[in-house]
């Protein structure tokens, strides 16, 4: 349903006429694969809804997804997504009555029902601490335990003062069910008991589904949007094109609990995918045997507002990956401010701007101005590529960091805001600043070995007038974490003063909760 959805507002945003092939839309996934119908009148998918059409592929000119103007989702608003949504989705009077007599045969009530969405079964994954994914999967299998967390934050901050709230499950998996409510024993937890237990999504994979067994599936999943859709709150995952339907028929606002393996981030959020594996995540960077001292770890940062980790990385790994930066060509200086605008300026080395743009930045930096120049990559890059700067900014904002991070913290639900891939070479630095508005914490992870202090470059830490407080050299497999405040999280890096690379990955994350 969300295909179509994304291929009728194609068709609309650019005055083509929609309309699914008659040559192609029977789809046995949807119809099952063998035996009759008992209901003539709903033999087709597509005949639930008054809005889809069905033509010859001759009036067609390209098929979805061969688009024949380049067109970018991402640029529409999650508005413009739920209009198309709602004229979309226009069930037939009696399809509808008949969904409302299977919720009403349910414990659903509207009034008082947060609805959670756990999918299971389709193109689902193991989740593993460390495993590196299946990238024909879009989703993992996430702990129950995170589901009940993200539902027992939502319901105690949302709803603390309601006492008749209740948790209801929709899922393609009942074993979950009871598992939840083992978890939430002070949360009263319910669901459709009358669905099988039975995993039908695999049978419609292999066929073995019976074209009445799907027609009944469809209306279960339908009774299940009905459900989402009409909730008191929606939780679940935009992993799942059945959550993403329900949420954009909603007019509020839902709680994601994970984002798409293969596709990222739903193309109504402007945001990183979270609680995702990301495909081109380095699975075998971080050191496996490292002994940390949580409760230690979690008192500092709480205590001194910054700490640093040595040793996160593998060394072998670290160093093939400074081998990879050092070969990376497609380098861009940035330089804060040009010609006295607040705004970064983007150049090649080879541009003719750049050593009038630098003077300039250099200018502000003696006057004492926030000013920056160092070399960064620019995220321009296609999802089909593999190059060492999409592996970096997949690994850092995959959920096997993020959980690193959420262990070393104790701040859950983190979110990757912006990554920052950066080389500091002769003369670049960045002045004080307090990275405000960026997120909860921030990190610094070191791809620079056999460094100096007195090369310069160094990460510095100070008060509000300008006194250093801490001070951290380069160092390979380092990893540095701060919270980030306003007007207290003041930090600069120093003038380097060699002719030699410093490797740095930044980042930034905040709390989903919090959010």
């Amino acid at each position: 349903m969300y295909a179509i959805l994304l291929a009728y507002i194609y068709a609309e945003e650019n005055d083509y006429t929609f309309l699914l092939e008659e040559e192609g839309y029977d789809i046995p996934r949807f119809n099952g694969g063998h035996g009759n119908h008992d209901h003539p009148d709903k033999k087709y998918w597509h005949s639930y809804f008054r809005t889809l059409q069905v033509g010859t592929q001759s009036r067609c000119k390209k098929s979805w997804p061969d688009l024949i103007i380049p067109f970018n989702f991402r640029q529409l608003s999650i508005d413009i997504y739920r209009k198309y949504a709602a004229s979309l989705f226009q069930l037939h009077p009696n399809v509808d009555n008949e969904i409302r007599c299977l919720i009403a045969a349910t414990p659903f009530n509207k009034s008082t029902d947060v609805v959670v969405h756990i999918r299971r079964t389709d193109k689902v994954d193991n989740f593993t601490p460390t495993g590196e994914p299946n990238r024909f999967k879009e989703a993992i299998s996430l702990p129950i335990a995170i589901y009940a967390e993200d539902c027992r934050y939502i319901l105690r901050t949302m709803y603390k003062d309601r006492e008749d709230v209740r948790l209801y499950v929709c899922t393609d998996d009942m074993s979950v069910c009871e598992q939840l409510q083992k978890m939430l024993d002070d949360v009263e937890v319910v669901w459709d008991t009358s669905e099988s237990s039975e995993l039908n999504q695999y049978k419609r994979f292999d066929g073995s589904m019976s074209m009445t067994e799907a027609q009944e599936e469809t209306m279960r999943t339908f009774k299940n949007l009905y459900i989402m859709r009409e909730a008191l709150f929606l939780l679940g995952a935009r992993s799942s094109y059945l959550f993403r339907m329900a949420e954009l028929l909603r007019t509020d606002e839902s709680f994601n609990v994970q984002d798409n393996n293969k596709f990222g981030a739903a193309e109504y959020i402007p945001q990183m995918p979270f609680r995702s594996l990301q495909s081109r995540a380095i699975h075998d960077l971080f050191h496996p045997n490292i002994q940390i001292d949580v409760a230690k770890t979690r008192l500092i940062l709480n205590s001194h507002g910054c700490l640093v980790i040595p040793s996160m990385l593998r060394e072998t790994r670290a160093f093939a990956i400074v081998e990879e930066l050092d070969r990376f060509e497609d380098w861009y200086y940035a330089i804060l401010p040009q010609n006295s605008v607040w705004k970064a300026l983007y150049l090649k080395n080879n541009s003719v701007q750049l050593s009038a743009a630098l003077n300039h930045a250099d200018d502000h930096f003696e006057r004492g101005n926030f000013a920056y120049r160092f070399q960064r990559y620019i995220s321009n890059h296609t999802n089909s590529c593999d190059c060492i700067m999409c592996r970096l900014h997949d690994t850092l904002t995959s959920i096997h960091f993020t959980m690193i991070l959420e262990t070393l913290t104790g701040i859950p639900a983190l979110i990757a805001t912006e990554v920052n891939i950066t080389k500091y070479g002769y003369g670049d630095y960045i002045t004080k600043h307090d990275d405000r508005n960026k997120g909860d914490i921030a990190i610094t992870l070191s791809f620079t070995h056999d460094w100096n202090p007195v090369h310069g470059g160094l990460l510095h830490f100070c008060d509000n007038h300008s006194n250093v407080l801490k001070t951290i050299v380069p160092k390979l497999g380092n990893l540095c974490i701060f919270r980030v405040v306003t007007n207290k999280s003041n930090h600069f890096v120093s003038p380097i003063n060699v002719r030699k690379n410093r490797y740095m990955v930044s980042a930034w994350y905040m709390s989903m909760y919090k959010k």
